[in-house]
């Protein structure tokens, strides 16, 4: 597991405090090229930027939520980006904030079904990644199910083998 992967994975394992500056936002709209359109819990939309480091690891879906941070240097205002994203909150972090009443009376009523939380890439490693079985998996990659059956295995021997009697009969 590369260094940075191993980092943005330990994120999801620790308690997220909120920092001066830093922001509860939800994600209306994926723009691409990593860009989201978020939106604030004053109902202010604007753009922010997923950094690489999130890249294979994390999915963003509409609807999920995220912190953020406001970008200081306003000279690159002209593409829009307004915020970078600091970290990606899944159901344990969103208990926790409302536990501690931190979290914004304006999401409230939020559904904490697997269907919102971030798409993680569960990495063949033997890691201890129970914290991301309750995430869905990548639903763009098809899952394959492998079904050994010997019944059918034996039956297709079987019928070789008649057929091999069939052919020695018209050999003779």
């Amino acid at each position: 597991m590369s260094h940075s992967r191993k980092h943005v994975k330990e994120q999801f394992k620790s308690q997220i405090e909120l920092q001066n500056g830093h922001s509860i936002i939800k994600v209306i709209d994926l723009r691409g090229g990593n860009t989201i359109e978020v939106q604030y819990p004053s109902g202010h939309c604007h753009l922010a930027m997923i950094p690489s480091k999130f890249n294979k690891i994390v999915w963003i879906k509409k609807g999920n939520y995220a912190i953020i941070d406001q970008i200081e240097d306003q000279s690159n205002i002209s593409s829009g980006i307004q915020a970078c994203v600091v970290n990606i909150l899944n159901k344990d972090n969103i208990k926790d904030f409302q536990k501690s009443n931190q979290w914004p009376k304006e999401f409230e009523t939020i559904d904490l079904k697997p269907k919102l939380q971030d798409l993680i890439q569960n990495d063949d490693d033997n890691d201890n990644d129970d914290y991301l079985n309750d995430l869905p998996t990548n639903q763009n990659r098809k899952k394959y199910q492998v079904r050994h059956d010997e019944s059918e295995s034996d039956d297709d021997d079987d019928d070789d083998d008649e057929d091999d009697s069939e052919n020695d009969d018209n050999v003779e």
